[in-house]
């Protein structure tokens, strides 16, 4: 019997949540499309559409005794009898089709300013996606639009069923019914367009997610989920400012001479510019951050961050003669 609960790599008394979460990690690494094993990304769905379902998990934890002396241990409902399929064949509920599948995801890359994060952004994106034409294309009247047929293989007294990909349509579940559509141009497939309101909030992380749901890869199929669209939040760099966290790091060069005896410098800022003199920090370190309280990046909670000052220390080349040395060593 095939150790579902290895193949996914959990324990057995793994919640639906940590289920899910380990499906979704191994279905990327051994997808087909992305290199992976295909017998083995089979496998993991199989898995998956029995641990999921809270009933089959329940009869694939407590098989029957080997009735058939090692022809099938396992896996069947406790109960008398065989669950028929709704065809009337014995051992039809192993074939059932499982979940669904879900469509690929759109994701899109918005590229914001460091004064967006700042103050928030309100932007409104124009979505195009393919989705199938219904004035062309028909339910699979071999499939029934399940993508898939059964064949019936007869052991003696028993009925074994086995699903194949429909030939009818491909395996898509649909036909094109008619040959000349003006709704398409005869593509089978036509262009939706959707306009979505982006709200991003202040204070907003790089890499943030913006989901959308339903507005991703169409379904082609009736056993198919629509996508997600994804909005990706890059913020471009600022030649100011460097983030960390709500906390904004600004440089600026000073003299060795404006480091002791002060000066006031222009500091540029997303609401408006403010002066300081930096004689309020005294001598000024150059290995050391001035803080500036209150005039970093802001977030929806009420939570504001710090302006941090790193002075650049210009030191002059100039030789100081014996009496400016003097005086100098005094003062300091």
């Amino acid at each position: 019997m095939t150790d579902y609960y290895e193949i996914l790599q959990i324990e057995k008394t793994a919640t639906q949540v940590q289920i899910k979460h380990s499906y979704k990690r191994l279905a990327k690494i051994h997808h087909p499309d992305r290199g992976g094993d295909k017998e083995m990304f089979q496998k993991i769905q199989m898995a998956y559409e029995t641990l999921s379902d809270d009933q089959k998990r329940k009869e694939y934890d407590n098989p029957i005794p080997d009735i058939f002396g090692g022809g099938f241990q396992g896996g069947f409902p406790m109960g008398e009898g065989f669950p028929m399929g709704r065809e009337g064949f014995p051992f039809d509920f192993l074939f059932k089709n499982g979940n669904n599948k879900k469509k690929t995801n759109t994701n899109y890359l918005l590229k914001i300013k460091l004064s967006d994060v700042y103050f928030g952004l309100k932007k409104t994106l124009n979505v195009k996606h393919d989705i199938k034409c219904d004035n062309c294309n028909t339910k699979c009247s071999v499939c029934n639009g399940t993508c898939k047929v059964k064949k019936v293989l007869s052991m003696g007294m028993m009925q074994i069923i086995q699903e194949q990909p429909c030939l009818n349509c491909n395996g898509y579940g649909i036909t094109k019914g008619k040959s000349n559509c003006i709704e398409c141009d005869n593509k089978g497939v036509k262009v939706k367009k959707n306009t979505i309101q982006i709200n991003i909030p202040r204070g907003v992380e790089d890499g943030r997610q913006i989901v959308f749901e339903g507005l991703g890869e169409q379904p082609k199929t009736d056993n198919e989920i629509v996508g997600d669209f994804i909005v990706v939040i890059k913020i471009e760099d600022n030649n100011l400012f460097k983030r960390e966290g709500l906390d904004l790091i600004y440089e600026k060069d000073i003299t060795f001479k404006e480091s002791v005896i002060g000066k006031e410098i222009l500091i540029p800022h997303f609401e408006k510019e403010f002066k300081i003199n930096t004689k309020t920090f005294g001598i000024i370190n150059p290995n050391k951050r001035y803080v500036v309280y209150n005039k970093g990046l802001k977030n929806d909670n009420g939570n504001e961050g710090n302006l941090y000052i790193k002075f650049n220390v210009q030191y002059d080349e100039k030789i100081l003669n014996e009496d400016q040395i003097k005086a100098l060593t005094e003062i300091l």
